[in-house]
């Protein structure tokens, strides 16, 4: 009997113990970001299979129109930059407008180039199918500006989304997170200025803890606090003494 009871507790903490893990949402950006990256493939894919100028034109002014924010910067960042090093032959019919005649549409980057000039609304040097190195490397600095523009943006969504997220949580699976090499930079931002000073002691010696946070945290109210951030940038520095070694 004893051990039936035993059993049944078992079983029913065990299913608690789900439904309690099961109530915590996920972190918000790793599945987010993975689908739009595999929807800008796919949608890069009908980029470079279109031949028809005025097809062209519809698919990226939809895209303009209708894509989510975070499939855009998938496009923008990940898709197209790669893109601008391609040399490969493509078949466009009909002519293009003068207007865009400066971006070789027949070319893999050229059609890269032009798409990155719509969408983030600048005029980009040529990129012809006769481009030098040089102008190449020019192209990429002007649209790497535009990009650093673009990833400051993502990131203070992103870092809005991991303080959202963290605020969540129950103080078990705070701590829990804090203490975890694999913690995301920005929920470690929030879980530093957590109200519990045993989270804020476990993000002071978690390696993956920003450096500008651990140095906040040399300053924290409680003496522990601030022993535990000191060690993590003596380590830190030992480590990148290292890695120059």
């Amino acid at each position: 009997m004893n051990s039936k009871v035993s059993l049944l507790s078992l079983f029913l903490v065990s299913c608690c113990s789900g439904l309690v893990m099961s109530q915590t949402p996920p972190p918000p950006i790793k599945s987010e970001r993975k689908a739009s990256i595999q929807q800008a493939k796919k949608l890069n894919e009908s980029l470079l299979n279109i031949k028809n100028y005025t097809s062209l034109t519809n698919l990226v002014e939809s895209w303009i129109a209708n894509l989510p924010e975070t499939t855009r910067e998938s496009l923008q960042g990940e898709i197209f930059w790669e893109d601008l090093h391609r040399k490969d032959k493509l078949i466009m019919e009909g002519v293009y407008p003068k207007n865009i005649s400066h971006h070789e549409l027949t070319i893999v980057g050229g059609r890269a180039a032009w798409v990155l000039e719509r969408m983030l609304g600048c005029e980009l040097p040529p990129m012809t199918e006769s481009s030098t190195s040089n102008e190449i490397a020019n192209l990429r600095q002007v649209v790497g500006r535009k990009l650093q523009v673009l990833d400051q943006k993502i990131n203070e969504r992103e870092k809005g989304l991991w303080a959202n997220w963290v605020k969540t949580l129950g103080a078990a699976e705070r701590l829990k997170l804090a203490g975890d090499p694999k913690t995301s930079a920005y929920a470690l931002i929030e879980l530093a200025k957590d109200n519990d000073v045993q989270i804020r002691r476990t993000a002071a010696s978690n390696l993956n803890t920003p450096l500008d946070v651990i140095l906040q945290l040399t300053k924290d109210p409680d003496q522990q606090v601030q022993r535990l951030a000191k060690d993590n940038v003596l380590h830190a520095r030992a480590l990148n003494f290292r890695r120059q070694d």
